[in-house]
């Protein structure tokens, strides 16, 4: 059997993600209401979310109204519903756009609504109104927009437009309310372009071409000047006559929410591609300066919902994160976990003043069940706060919180698999992480097993406690601390995990429990390919330039497998004749990338706890699949017949 190099363990137990100093509770602190359904949207679809100025909400869908009110066009081949209701959610009107999906919504100063996306391909079902601009279809463009009334829902003006490929955010409307388009196209501008469309929706005030730094799926904003801001790969101004006036280049950045403050200064979130991080910068106008440029981390999957900015200039910001290892500042909420684990994202908050310092980054509590990949939000400003909307193109369901000042912080604020840092149910003897603020010293510190053979169970001053019982803690940073869960979650569908800082309890959260959590221990340098933590037969570490052969044997290690017969004892390290695991475990490999419907099985000679190592590291030994360059998963289940709860894929080199 191949056991785990100390070198290797020592990097599998201290993995920890981009980490922010703990701080004293900042005044504008913000703590959101429990997230109440107002019944909208019960179908699964895409939506889009604007509030009125009196605290009301216009909602679209890609589906039929439940009861319109009245109904533009035909209701073949499909239909889209722009929706009122008021602050209570109450209908006000319901109307439906024939042969239209709508990906943008706006509001002007008057409270009309504008909604611009695609229509049917031969303009099935659409009716553009008299006078309009574009009474037919224009060449490469199926695009509409559509300015309604926000009392009635009756329609000002429909007309196609020739900006191609429209998305959300790719609309803006002035004070005179002309609307801004961008997208492909323009009748004969083959690149990017931006087009403005009078306020009577008769014609253009003017088109300009771009390049791909303002072109499909670019955001929009206006500054009081009329000047137009546009944000893709690039950021744009543009004059109120459409002429290009200054440009900033992101370079691998890319853009994810924009915003003017009242200062006129545009403010951006934009996406660090190589590491996943978000920084929130503000420029000048015309961008010669850049006035702050701050960084926080979501983890994983993630997405910016949107993005406000009050008098004050603080900008507060909504998103959604798949992993647990958000950055946590000033935290006031601990992330939600499902059970089962589905793909879904945690919602979150985060607050910039208006000098970039990082007042706040917070998990608003709520899980979000979603096979699409998204969250999305929006944001109406209060007196004391935020009231938020949100909604997931998976459960298709809009519901509401309110964000209010906060009275405290928390410590803990989420925790998930260590290997993988996957939101899923905890399992009994699996390696996790604890991710919040405060929870131990600003240098990190590893534990080693004391004079009795066990691991502490308090480690730099922090204890984290599963239904009353201390855990063996591995590392603790002020951010992060890494422990196993104890073996008494056997059995059990939930557990509270409270943190003691320094011999006194903070906050609780109560997670759930399931028998087996399998996720697979990445390398060091995975930043580009998720490639396993895995030995090569020659006792070497597998890598790109130290790939396993065909046939022989490689061990990877993992955690969540579950308990073990006979158990073994928290804390302790594995004897190198170690017991059996109770579940049965699979592995299951496919060609990189995957081209079959499901991964075939591999032979597996040994799964259970490696040897001589904590409690709870897993080590599985497999025979190396003649596939090349190879994606593998795990599982543990009840019988061998089932592949039960499984890992994330990883790959592992192989030749």
């Amino acid at each position: 059997m191949i056991r785990v190099s100390l070198l290797l363990a020592a990097a599998i137990f201290v993995r920890t993600a981009l980490a922010a100093s703990a701080s004293l509770l900042a005044p504008s602190s913000w703590i959101g209401s429990a997230l109440t359904s107002i019944g909208l949207g019960a179908e699964p679809g895409t939506h889009e979310v604007v509030f009125s100025a009196s605290g009301g909400m216009f909602v679209s869908g890609t589906q039929a109204c439940a009861t319109p009110t009245q109904t533009l066009g035909s209701q073949s081949p499909f239909m889209s519903c722009v929706s009122e209701y008021n602050a209570s959610g109450a209908s006000i009107f319901a109307t439906q756009i024939g042969g239209a999906y709508v990906d943008s919504i706006a509001l002007d100063s008057s409270g009309n609504v504008y909604v611009a996306g695609g229509t049917a391909v031969n303009g099935a079902g659409f009716a553009p109104t008299p006078g309009a601009y574009e009474q037919t279809m224009p060449a490469g463009s199926n695009s509409f927009l559509c300015k309604l009334s926000g009392i009635d829902g009756h329609a000002f003006y429909c007309t196609y437009v020739d900006v191609g490929l429209l998305s959300e955010g790719n609309i803006a409307i002035d004070s005179a309310g002309n609307a801004y388009l961008a997208g492909l196209g323009c009748n004969s501008l083959t690149s990017g372009c931006v087009e403005q469309i009078n306020a009577d929706g008769t014609g253009i005030g003017y088109e300009t071409a771009m390049t791909s730094g303002c072109s499909a799926g670019a955001l929009l904003t206006l500054d009081a000047s009329n000047d137009l801001y546009c944000l893709n790969s690039g950021l744009t101004e543009l004059s109120a006559s459409g002429a290009i006036l200054a440009t900033a280049n992101l370079g691998s950045e890319a853009g994810a929410a924009l915003a003017m403050d009242a200062a006129g200064n545009p403010v951006v979130v934009i996406e660090d591609i190589s590491s996943g991080a978000y920084r929130v910068r503000k420029y000048s106008p015309g961008f010669a300066t850049v006035l702050f440029d701050t960084t926080f981390n979501a983890g994983g999957n993630s997405a910016i919902g949107s993005m406000v900015i009050d008098s004050s200039g603080v900008v507060d910001i909504v998103g959604g994160a798949s992993a647990v290892t958000f950055t946590q500042v000033n935290p006031t909420q601990a992330c939600a976990v499902p059970s089962p684990v589905v793909p879904g994202w945690n919602a979150f908050l985060v607050r910039v003043d208006a000098s970039g310092n990082l007042l706040q980054a917070t998990n608003l509590g709520n899980f979000f069940q979603d096979f699409y990949g998204t969250l999305q939000s929006a944001v109406l400003l209060t007196g004391s706060g935020a009231t938020v909307a949100l909604w997931s193109a998976g459960s298709g369901a809009i519901s509401i919180m309110t964000l209010s000042p906060a009275s405290s912080i928390v410590s803990l604020g989420c925790i998930g698999n260590a290997a993988s840092f996957e939101p899923m149910a905890l399992a009994p003897n699996e390696i996790v992480s604890v991710f919040g603020s405060g929870l131990g010293p600003a240098a990190g510190v590893s534990a080693q097993p004391g004079a009795n053979g066990l691991y502490p169970d308090q480690l730099g001053g922090v204890q984290i406690t599963f239904d009353g019982i201390a855990a063996p803690l591995i590392y603790a940073n002020s951010g992060q601390v890494n422990l196993v869960t104890p073996g008494a979650l056997n059995g059990k569908s939930s557990t509270n995990v409270c943190a003691v800082i320094n011999n006194t309890p903070s906050n609780c959260a109560t997670f759930p429990v399931q028998p087996g959590a399998p996720g697979i221990f990445l390398a060091s340098d995975s930043s580009t390919i998720p490639y396993a933590a895995a030995v090569n037969q020659d006792g070497t570490i597998n890598s790109q330039s130290n790939p396993a052969a065909a046939g022989s044997v490689i061990s990877m290690y993992v955690t969540g497998l579950g308990v073990t017969s006979p158990t073994i004892t928290d804390g302790s390290v594995t004897p190198v004749m170690p017991p059996a695991q109770n579940l049965e475990v699979g592995v299951y490999a496919c060609q990189n990338p995957c081209q079959q419907p499901e991964p075939e099985p591999v032979s597996v000679l040994y799964a259970g706890p490696a040897p001589l190592e904590i409690e709870g590291l897993g080590q599985i030994n497999f025979a190396v699949p003649a596939l090349g360059f190879t994606t593998i998963d795990i599982s543990v289940s009840s019988s061998s017949a089932e592949r039960g709860l499984f890992s994330d894929p990883v790959t592992i080199w192989s030749k």
